[in-house]
């Protein structure tokens, strides 16, 4: 295959891959390895299915021939630590995560960030992980799973007022979440500042009424009725 035609078929492959069909995608890069097996870009897909399909082991494989190819592939490094992540390889994550936030042009440092912001949470180090969720947020300031988790992290310090804080800015951020704007209503009852968690369930019943959040927003209601 010509480079143009490689591309051709990554493209194809990708928007596989992003329709839910792995099976197909995962044949038809294959097949792009046999003509490509110095492109980075194709081992990261590679990388992705076999993560979509639960192969660990073969992502893992992927997407270290991935960044070999490539060291400055922050995606890579970032999905590469998700992959150690899922097989309880902590340390080794925590390295593929950092070598992602050291590359000086890698434009998408937030999710590198927040993942090692969520492990170090799940490890119990509260400290780090509000370092990393704060850099989560901003590397992204409309980033909204960093600011439910900085949430989460700063609520189980007891630090609710600072929670409220980094919450209502993220709901600031993006005015359509309810997922944000719910947090926000149930911090607000841990501030016993009901009226105004009325006021944002109400909202969150609005922007999107048959969402689950809003099924949480009206529970909500009824119980600080």
């Amino acid at each position: 295959m010509s480079p143009e035609e490689i591309a051709i078929q990554l493209d194809l492959a990708e928007s596989y891959i992003r329709g839910g069909k792995n099976r197909p995608a995962l044949e038809k890069l294959l097949v792009i390895q046999e003509e490509a097996s110095d492109n980075p870009r194709v081992f990261f897909d590679l990388g992705h299915v076999y993560s979509l399909m639960g192969d660990f082991s073969m992502a893992q494989t992927s997407f270290e021939r991935a960044v070999h190819l490539e060291p400055r592939f922050g995606d890579a490094w970032n999905y590469l630590g998700q992959v150690y992540a899922a097989q309880g390889d902590h340390d080794a994550a925590l390295k593929a995560y950092t070598k992602a936030l050291e590359i000086p042009n890698y434009l998408r440092k937030e999710f590198p960030a927040y993942n090692m912001a969520d492990m170090y949470a799940k490890q119990g180090d509260l400290a780090k992980a509000e370092t990393y969720a704060r850099m989560a947020v901003d590397k992204n300031w409309r980033y909204i799973p960093a600011y439910l988790l900085l949430g989460k992290i700063l609520i189980d310090q007891d630090r609710i007022q600072d929670a409220q804080k980094w919450l209502e800015q993220g709901a600031e951020s993006d005015l359509e979440n309810t997922a944000i704007m719910l947090a926000v209503g149930e911090n607000l009852i841990r501030l016993d500042r009901l009226a105004e968690a009325r006021q944002w369930f109400e909202r969150v019943i609005e922007t999107n009424p048959s969402s689950d959040d809003a099924l949480m927003a009206h529970n909500y209601l009824e119980s600080i009725r």
